[in-house]
């Protein structure tokens, strides 16, 4: 009777360690299972975030956004920096934004430009700006040249089949007399084209 009532124990007991074995299997599982719920929820969330990106990317534009501008930069000085990448048709400046909108004649071109700001530094007036498409296609014009809240500074001269070198000592005793040139930037395109910067708008 002892020896089976020891055998009775001890096969209670080994049922008892089979129990808490299994038993302790059971949250292993479940613990796969929310390790995989966390997965799964993980992946949703960068096919959102995807998904998001993808639904707020801009349109390859004919103008492009710059940005970082410093106070000083002119309409002269994102025409040197930029021509390099297509003919530019027209900018307008934003200054107390420190941005600008500039216009060029073939979304090749502002693709260029873009491109190149992504992949190196490209200065204006020797600081690194920014570059991304614009969500316009084409930059408003002003509607009168009469308008005083449409001018600004800068003059754009374009001479075509010039009879000898154009330099910037011409060009500054041609319009230095109407009123102090501050600056002349000279670039070729179409023929030669300059730009001149005047202290004010009123010229």
């Amino acid at each position: 009777m002892e020896s089976e009532a020891r055998g009775g124990y001890h096969q209670a007991a080994k049922r008892l360690r089979t129990g808490e074995e299994a038993g302790g299997e059971e949250p292993e599982a479940g613990g796969e299972e929310h390790e995989a719920g966390e997965e799964a929820a993980e992946s949703r969330g960068r096919r959102e975030k995807e998904g998001k990106e993808d639904s707020h990317r801009i349109a390859p534009s004919p103008v492009v956004h710059v940005r970082g501008l410093c106070d000083a930069v002119v309409e002269a000085d994102l025409v040197e920096a930029l021509g390099k990448f297509g003919n530019i048709c027209y900018v307008m400046m934003m200054p107390f934004k420190r941005q600008a909108l500039v216009e060029f004649d073939s979304v090749q071109s502002a693709g260029r430009c873009v491109a190149r700001g992504t992949r190196e530094a490209v200065c204006i007036a020797e600081r690194q700006a920014f570059f991304n498409f614009s969500t316009s296609q084409r930059i408003s014009r002003p509607t009168s040249a009469e308008d005083p809240a449409s001018g600004n500074k800068v003059l754009l001269l374009s001479i075509q089949n010039p009879l000898y070198p154009i330099t910037t000592d011409v060009l500054y005793n041609v319009c230095n007399p109407v009123v102090n040139v501050v600056r002349i930037v000279i670039f070729k395109r179409n023929g030669i084209q300059a730009m001149v910067e005047y202290p004010h708008q009123n010229v």
